[in-house]
Parts: structure tokens; C-alpha cells; sequence
């Protein structure tokens, strides 16, 4: 295995702190060794949240929505020594593409720090060298492959900064995925990434796929759920610590914001889902639960933490309290943790200050509702905003959400529920988190990466709010009763996706891929629509309730 320090302002920023962050690559000496399946792991320190949860939270609520690193929780021993939790966050690489897109293939791109900022998917000029102080090519490619990929994404930035607006979406189409894109900002945005393209112009990754087009990926995402501010490379569209949802509108150092809002349809459809992400996970009454139970997993390490680059107090305050929470580490090594004494102030880079969650999720929210090209503005039917009428984001037409997600499956069942015809077949449950019934004519089920289209819902099939849909995978679709889908699931393992519609260009709406399954044993959410999988006793068409 091979250990190196890795970050920027994680190193050098938290002064003699023991504490850094490291990256481990389990093959290094060995090509074909893995830790549960993972090659890389990148084992963040918590600088600049006290909390430990903004990393893992904002790649949560990504995933939701666009392609996004998974994230979770680690605790370190250095030669016996305890160095507490760290944050576990995927690596972009190939076995990324494949957990999210289904193939190895395909061209990776990172903007790190100090190469972004005003020149990032500007035109920089049509030579290859003036972009690589921006971007990294973070694929191996022969010479030829590499000049092909490199003068694809000069391509890219020049449609992005000069195709008239009335042409711009239809020559975008065909290098960026723009719904995507537009999530991604939206994202960005509500949450208030300090250290990603929305403030820097780097601190993010690019994917080219296959076919050319190119999808924004986050990376780095510890500086969320703060308001706007701090020094540095930072570059906020004004002075104002609440950031505006059309920040950056006009701004010609951040094109994939400035010419993309400059488009009316995609600047309505790019509120829509501001406005869904604002009600979705700014409700402290849904994120209170979730952090709740992150927290609880990880606090009592937390506090017999010497290295911690806060304390312990910072740690739970941050997470559910109104009063805002000091940003600052606490590395001095000479300081006391006995009698309740904190460590050190030292500060890190950035003095700004870390609000509680609660206080973030609260006032953000509010600010946001209020805002005038939001406050119009419902869930669905059109509306008026700038004097333009806005698309219906309903599931299918807008992607708003994933209202409707795979909740419990079961791939060897031998005696746990039968079909209508009697037989145990495999099965998966649907839940509609949405307040509406959904209507799911047009989409697909498969569990094939290749043929999204595998298996068609059937005309007028719906789903009501707060409710369950089973289908039967079974290849029995010629039975009269109940839902029966052309293909069955491996009980060795498999993945299985919702799928939407051909206008909507049949984008994974919710996936899953597990491992070998016990018999009569299901696989499903805790809680409903929104929990992690799990094995559980067998619930289909009901709640949840565990093993």
C-alpha cells in the first residue's frame, strides 16, 4: 500500500497538526489488491467543518440528482495509534465511472486549485498548452488520443463563450449534458459550495463521456452549507454572505453560469430547481433526522480524538444548534483536553465562520423563498418569472427530483410472497417520495447499463404520493395481472435503474447495485425513499421496518 499527504489548504493550512489528510493507494505494490473493492482511498481531516458531515451530506443530496462521489466515515490507526474519524471520499477515477455511469471509458478532467478561477471554460485560445494550467487530464491516453481529447475541450469552451444565444443550446446539446449542468449549478448555488466553480472556478472535476459530452462532477466539498465569504482565490458575484440565486449571471469569468442563465428556458428550468432543492433539503424537519443519525455514528470517537483539528464542543454545536459555530482549528499540540479546556484558536485560512446546520438549513431557506425569482415560483405549473413562462417540473418533463425511487428489492425469493399467478418470483418496490402522484408512462425499468429501454411502464401507470408500486421481474409480461417485467435479477448481484423518458433523453433516475443475496431476504431503505440499503425482513407495498 502507498501513503501520501494529499490537499492543499488541509496541509498547510492547519499549522503543526498532526492531523493531515492522506490519500492510500491499496494497490500500490500489488496491481490487483483492494479493499472492499476499492482501489484509492482518500481519507479527508475535516479542515474547515467542524461538523465532519458537510463532505458527506452535500455528496449525499448530489447523488440525488447528478453523478457525485460517494462519502462516508473511517476511523485511522496509525501503527496503533488512534487518529480518529476521517472522511472517507471516492476517488474520481475509472471505478467511479464505473459506479456511475456504467463504463470505464471516457475522459476525466480536474481543475484544481490555483489553476481555475478566471480562466476556467474560458476560451483560453486554441492551443493545447494555454489550457493545461487549467485544467489536468487525469485519463491515460495515447499522444493521439490525447491531442483528440484536449482540442474536444478547447472546442467545448469556445461554443460555450461564443455561439450567439439564440444558437447556444442547440450547439451545447451535443458536448454537455445541460440538465445535468443545470442541477449541478443549482446545487452549487443553494448550498453555497466555498470552494468549487460557483466561488473559484475550480475545485471540481469533468467528465467526457463516449459520446462527447461533458458533465461537471463536484469535488471537494467540505466549505458547503456556509454563507458567502472569505478571502483567497474565492470570487463571489458581491459582498453579500446570502448568495443570490442568479449569481454570477452576467459574469463572463464563469460562462457555464453567465451563458446558460442567458437562455430564458434554461434559466426558468435552472430556478426550478433551486426552488426544489430549497424545499426538498432546506426542511430542517428532513435534514435534522439525517444529520442526527450521521452524527450519532461518529461522536464518540469524535470526542476521545486528540488530533481532532476541533473540539468536541465546536463538533456538536456545528451540527444542530442556532448559534453559529467558530471555524477555526484548534491545532496547537502543547494544549490540554483535560478539566473541559479547549485547544488552541489558531485560525486556518478563511476567517469566516461555520454556521450550525439548523441555522444554515433556516435562514437559507427563508432567504431563498423570499428571493423575487423564486418567490412565484411552485413545485409545478407554469408561472411567470422575468416574463417568461416556466415549463411544468413535473418527474418526467423536468427531472426535479427523483420523487420516485427504488425502495426494497428481492432477488431469491423462494417463499417470502408470491405473484398473482403463485409463483416466487423476483421483485422490486417503488415508493413515490413526492407530494403528488407520479405518473410513470414513458419511463423504463432495466438492469442492463446497455438498454435503457428495456422494460417499458405500461401507459397510465401511477404511482400515488407517499406510495408503493411493486413489479414482479419475472419475464412473464404477457400476465394479465399485477406489473411483469421482461428480465429477473441475479440473485449473485446485479444493478437495476428507473430510467426516464426519451424526451428527457432516458436518464438514470434512481439506481442500485448489490451484491449476492441470502434467499427470502430483501434488500431495501431505512427510512423510506431517502435511507441507505440494507438486508431487511421482506415489506413490499409497506413501511420499512428493519431486520
Amino acid at each position: 500500500m502507498g501513503v501520501r499527504f494529499r490537499g492543499n489548504s488541509s496541509y498547510f493550512g492547519i499549522r503543526d497538526s498532526e492531523k493531515k489528510s492522506f490519500n492510500l493507494a491499496i494497490n500500490f505494490a500489488d496491481p490487483d489488491q483492494r479493499l472492499l473493492d476499492y482501489k484509492t482511498l482518500n481519507l479527508l481531516n475535516g479542515h474547515a467543518d467542524p461538523s465532519f458531515l458537510r463532505e458527506v451530506l452535500y455528496t449525499y443530496i448530489s447523488r440525488h440528482y447528478i453523478p457525485a462521489p460517494k462519502a462516508n466515515f473511517v476511523k485511522l490507526i496509525i501503527n496503533g495509534e488512534n487518529w480518529g474519524i476521517y472522511i472517507n471520499l471516492q476517488q474520481f477515477n475509472k471505478d467511479f465511472l464505473q459506479d456511475q455511469f456504467g463504463t470505464r471509458q471516457g475522459v476525466r478532467w480536474k481543475v484544481s486549485p490555483g489553476r481555475g478561477g478566471r480562466r476556467s471554460l474560458t476560451d483560453n485560445g486554441s492551443e493545447i498548452d494555454d489550457y493545461r494550467e487549467v485544467s489536468q487530464l487525469k485519463t491515460s491516453l495515447t499522444t493521439e488520443k490525447e491531442t483528440v481529447a484536449w482540442q474536444n475541450l478547447i472546442q467545448f469552451c469556445q461554443i460555450l463563450n461564443h455561439t450567439p444565444d439564440q444558437e447556444l443550446e442547440a450547439k451545447l446539446k451535443p458536448v454537455l449534458d445541460i440538465d445535468q449542468t443545470l442541477w449541478y449549478l443549482a446545487l452549487e448555488n443553494v448550498f453555497i459550495d466555498g470552494d468549487g466553480y460557483i466561488s473559484r472556478g475550480s475545485d471540481y472535476a469533468i467528465y467526457q463521456d463516449r459520446d462527447g459530452r461533458s458533465q461537471l462532477i463536484p469535488h471537494d466539498s467540505n466549505e458547503t452549507f456556509r454563507f458567502a465569504s472569505g478571502g483567497g482565490p474565492n470570487s463571489w458575484p458581491d459582498s453579500d454572505p446570502m448568495l443570490d440565486p442568479l449569481g454570477h449571471h452576467d459574469n463572463p469569468d464563469r460562462p457555464l453560469i453567465s451563458r446558460l442563465l442567458s437562455i430564458p428556458r434554461l434559466r426558468n428550468r435552472y430556478l426550478s430547481y433551486v426552488k426544489t432543492l430549497t424545499i426538498e433539503w432546506l426542511d430542517w424537519e428532513k435534514l435534522n433526522p439525517i444529520i442526527q443519525a450521521y452524527r450519532e455514528l461518529i461522536q464518540a470517537e469524535v470526542e476521545v480524538d486528540d488530533k481532532k483539528l476541533y473540539s468536541y464542543q465546536a463538533f456538536t454545536s456545528n451540527a444542530i444548534e442556532d448559534d453559529e459555530a467558530d471555524n477555526r482549528p484548534f491545532p496547537p499540540p502543547d494544549s490540554s483536553f483535560g478539566g473541559g479546556q479547549e485547544r488552541g484558536s489558531g485560525r486556518g485560512p478563511g476567517e469566516g465562520q461555520a454556521p450550525s446546520f439548523k441555522r444554515f438549513a433556516q435562514e437559507r431557506q427563508a432567504f431563498l423563498l423570499d428571493h423575487s425569482a423564486l418567490r412565484d415560483l411552485e413545485p409545478t405549473g407554469g408561472h411567470q418569472i422575468a416574463n417568461y413562462q416556466l415549463e411544468e417540473p413535473t418527474a418526467t418533463s423536468m427531472m426535479a427530483i427523483p420523487l420516485v425511487v427504488i425502495n426494497e428489492l428481492m432477488a431469491d425469493n423462494t417463499e417470502t410472497i408470491s405473484d398473482p399467478q403463485g409463483k416466487f418470483d423476483d421483485w422490486i418496490e417503488l415508493y413515490n417520495r413526492g407530494r403528488k402522484s407520479v405518473d410513470l408512462s414513458g419511463m423504463y425499468l432495466t438492469d442492463d447499463n446497455q438498454n435503457l429501454r428495456k422494460w417499458p411502464f405500461p401507459a397510465h401507470t401511477k404511482i400515488m404520493s407517499k406510495g408503493y408500486l411493486l413489479i414482479w421481474l419475472d419475464e412473464d409480461g404477457k400476465s394479465k395481472s399485477g406489473l411483469h417485467a421482461n428480465f429477473k435479477l441475479s440473485k449473485n448481484g446485479e444493478s437495476v435503474s428507473v430510467i426516464d423518458t426519451d424526451v428527457n433523453n432516458n436518464r438514470v433516475l434512481d439506481s442500485v447495485t448489490f451484491g449476492k443475496q441470502k434467499p427470502n431476504v430483501a434488500l431495501g431503505r431505512q427510512p423510506d425513499g431517502t435511507g441507505e440499503f440494507k438486508p431487511i425482513s421482506a415489506s413490499p407495498n409497506q413501511l420499512n421496518t428493519g431486520s
